[in-house]
């Protein structure tokens, strides 16, 4: 049950409340001081508090904002006000409370609002939990899909079967493989990646196995190959769909019992490492045109983990969003400290064609270009829209699509520039009011 604090200096307020909260199920603790109120915040915690912005003896709600953090970092607050003092209560959302409701309430809206922000609030806490292990690795998600996903690594780490991992570019493959890895008895020795698309068709044989000095010209030294580097660990065969018909049967006669020799030896070696494997393509379907071995895709299909795109769970959105905005404030030593909630809204709308791996560029750029604390509509609008004209240029062929993409994103950054003004934008673009007008008109850009 939900621990809800309100401060506020009205008893009748207070009565009131805390019999409408504990209706719907709220554990709620009223203060009618600020005393008491910091007392309590001190002594326990807290999911939520309800803090009104006059209180008792001239004090300031959003001005004890910084002492509260000192003593509770994560807690969400709801300001409370009346009529008059708003714009304190949306400043104050600016430096940290999550949201604000205005006097007389309404319980309908205040309900709403305690109940989005506990759940962002979960979902923020939740963004520390993963697979997470010393590796550091971690997957972040609490839909019913990425639930399931968790489930089946947690099944399959313990056993030591070869793994297919299946999903899509950017959908997170290479973290589920190295979930499964440090959740395994191996999680002590060593995870090697070996990328099947990344190496040179004629490197492929001797990067993996190794070669002895002198086995072919350059070779002025001997190199064990990524395999050993493995053993006793686990080796991460990505996007193994790439491989040449002429890999697939070096790479299945390792598989078939363990064994290798380095390019240009005669020694056999065995390994005692483990094989997962992942591909973004439909190997079956490559089975059955010819392009993939069939009894490869037997030897690595032993177990089977699809991982979901993007789109498929997109309530995992404002998760993702938060965890890639505290990363990447931390490596840009930016103080960003919220999305606003349209923000999130137009996120979890968008096409995630590139899946978790382009949220990700989406959220460093939108932080790398942030001018204040929060992350609003227009800054997401602009950081969407320079994301599709890149993505038009290389890969939609078009290049009528790609001009106009262009030009909505430099309309729209002009726009924001100069705070919406359309004179002062059409003059900075060398345009006229009513072509920028149109144009505005024409991609649907207007004023959020």
């Amino acid at each position: 049950m939900p621990r809800i604090l309100v401060i506020d200096d009205s008893e009748p307020f207070c009565r009131e409340l805390k019999l409408l909260l504990e209706s719907r199920q709220y554990d709620t603790t009223c203060a009618c001081t600020v005393k008491e109120g910091m007392e309590l915040l001190k002594s326990k915690s807290w999911d939520l508090l309800l803090l009104d912005v006059f209180l008792d003896g001239g004090e300031r709600g959003d001005k004890l904002l910084p002492d509260i953090f000192d003593m509770q970092p994560d807690l969400p607050v709801i300001m409370v006000s009346g009529g008059s003092t708003i714009d304190i209560a949306v400043k104050a959302t600016q430096t940290g409370a999550r949201d604000f409701i205005e006097k007389p309430v309404i319980p309908e809206r205040l309900l709403l609002t305690i109940r989005n922000t506990l759940q962002l609030h979960e979902l923020t806490r939740l963004s520390k939990y993963l697979l997470n292990d010393d590796s550091g690795v971690r997957m972040i998600g609490d839909s019913m899909a990425m639930m399931k996903l968790r489930r089946e690594i947690e099944n399959v780490a313990k056993t030591d079967s070869k793994v297919l991992i299946l999903g899509p570019s950017g959908s997170g493959k290479d973290l589920v493989a190295r979930s499964v890895h440090y959740r395994s008895e191996r999680k002590a020795n060593p995870f090697i990646t070996i990328n099947c698309a990344a190496i040179p068709e004629n490197l492929l044989e001797s990067e993996i196995f190794g070669f002895e000095k002198g086995a072919f010209s350059g070779a002025d030294h001997a190199n064990p190959g990524r395999l050993s580097l493995a053993e006793n660990g686990t080796v991460f065969l990505d996007e193994i769909g790439d491989l040449s018909a002429e890999s697939q049967a070096k790479i299945l006669n390792f598989l078939n019992d363990g064994s290798y020799q380095h390019l240009g030896g005669s020694e056999t070696i065995i390994s005692d490492s483990r094989v997962i494997c992942s591909s973004n393509k439909d190997l079956a379907r490559m089975v059955e045109n010819g392009t993939f071995r069939e009894d490869l895709y037997y030897r690595v299909n032993v177990v089977t983990i699809k991982v979901p795109a993007l789109n498929e769970h997109r309530e995992d959105i404002p998760l993702l969003a938060e965890h890639f905005r505290t990363t990447m404030c931390e490596k840009y030593n930016k103080k960003i400290t919220a999305f606003s909630r349209d923000a999130l809204d137009l996120l979890m709308k968008n096409d995630w064609q590139g899946n978790v791996r382009e949220l990700r560029s989406v959220i460093e750029r939108l932080v790398v270009f942030a001018k204040g604390p929060v992350i609003d509509y227009a800054a997401v609008v602009s950081a969407l829209n320079a994301d599709r004209a890149v993505r038009s240029v290389f890969y939609n062929g078009s290049l009528q699509q790609s001009l106009a993409d262009f030009e909505r994103v430099v309309i729209i950054r002009h726009m924001q520039e100069n705070d919406w003004n359309i004179r002062a934008a059409a003059r900075a673009m060398e345009i006229s009011e009513q072509e920028l007008k149109d144009k505005c008109e024409s991609y649907g850009i207007h004023k959020p």
